[in-house]
This record gives C-alpha cells, structure tokens and sequence, in this order.
C-alpha cells in the first residue's frame, strides 16, 4: 500500500440542540449561514443566526458582543459582514463557544471521503478542517474496504503503527487534524 492522504469534508454543519422560545422546550437548530452584525456607537456585535427545525424560529448564537471593531482581524470583519460560509462554518464547528451559549453540539456529521497519494513511505495522514465525530475505526474501514471488525484485528495483530497509543482506545476515539499513523506491510 502506498502513503495516502486523506481529507475528510463535512457535508454540513453540525445541528444545536437548545430550549427554543418558539417551542418551549429543546429543539434542533440548524446553522443558517448567516450572520448579524449591529453596530452601537463604537462597538461591534456580530452573532451566527440558527433556525428551529420544528418551528423556524431563530437563535442568534453571540460570535462577538461590545467590541471595538479595530481589535477584529480586518479579514474577519469582511468576513462576518459578507455572510462568509467559511467563516459561518468555522464558527459552526466551535463547541466551546456554543455550549458556553447553553447549547449542545453534536459533531457526528455526514462526512465525504477524498483520497489522494502522499508523500512518505506506509504512512496514513489524515486532515480535516474541522472536528467532526467520525472515529478513526470507522475512517480505516472505508479506506481499506474492510468491517470495522477486521480493521481492529489487524490493529491488534500490530499491521497499524500508532505510537504510543493504545490501538483499542485510539480506534475508538474521534479523528483530529494532521492524525498521522503508520501502516506495517506484512
């Protein structure tokens, strides 16, 4: 097997579950892409608009609240203010920021795998722009068409190079950006 690289690209953002006003009771959000920026005097308010699936009303998640607009990154104002789908999407995926808004963040996302070769010797890198839920188990077993079963016993048989990581926990846990593993042909 060759070095492969593998990008992994969420289909959408992840879906907030919160107490809607509209419902009266915890709904499902879903990140409208937008943004709302209000200027007051000299401070800037700028928030992620969502939307209850049931009922359509809105949650207008704090991104930013009294600042000067000059301690914002030039970029990121232009941002905010041409409802950037980048940027809604980075604000989207950040879990500190919308569970400190009382919100609850599932990150298991439909994802899209992209392969492309790499450069390296027997070596797996895997990248993906934002924290999405898919565990690594999961990951090795599309790319090596095989059960997920199958990929923990060939874990176990030592075929994965993890590093100091445990193969049983490692597999089970979520992939992160620049996850490097080291494939042992046998």
């Amino acid at each position: 097997m060759q070095s492969l690289c593998v990008f992994i690209r969420a289909l959408e953002t992840p879906r907030v579950t919160r107490p809607c006003s509209g419902c009266s009771r915890l709904s499902t959000f879903v990140c409208s892409e937008r943004f709302r920026v209000n200027a007051q005097q000299k401070s800037l308010d700028v928030w992620l608009i969502y939307r209850c699936e049931e009922c359509k009303t809105t949650w207008n998640l704090t991104v930013h609240s009294r600042v000067n607009p000059r301690q914002l990154p030039s970029e990121d104002l232009n941002a905010y203010m041409a409802n950037n789908q980048g940027m809604a999407w980075k604000v989207a995926f950040d879990r500190v920021l919308i569970e400190r808004a009382g919100g609850h963040i599932n990150l298991n996302v439909p994802v899209e795998l992209e392969k492309s070769p790499a450069t390296g010797e027997d070596l797996l890198l895997i990248r993906s722009p934002y924290p999405v839920g898919i565990r690594l188990d999961r990951v090795l077993s599309q790319l090596l068409s095989l059960s997920r079963s199958s990929v923990q016993k060939m874990a176990k048989a030592g075929e994965f190079d993890f590093g100091k990581e445990k193969a049983k926990r490692i597999l089970r846990r979520p992939i992160h950006d620049g996850q490097t593993i080291g494939l042992i042909l046998k």
